[in-house]
């Protein structure tokens, strides 16, 4: 049972990270001054990695899952 809740954790903690990186870009992109494009660029990239790194945990849990049953 706490190996359930762990993963779920663990992947709303990547899922959360994304999110933050990509609202910086959007509060940035509202802001009179605006956001650079490297810095825009950075966060995109740091948000797509932390999705990418969720997405592949619950694919390697969900192939070790298969192997148990």
């Amino acid at each position: 049972m706490f190996d359930e809740h762990a993963r779920f954790l663990r992947y709303y903690c990547w899922f959360s990270a994304g999110l933050v990186a990509l609202g910086f870009v959007i509060e940035g992109l509202k802001s009179p001054m605006g956001v650079t494009p490297a810095v825009a660029i950075l966060l995109l990239v740091i948000s797509a990695l932390c999705h990418g790194v969720m997405f592949a945990e619950w694919r390697s849990d969900r192939v070790l899952e298969r192997g148990r049953s």
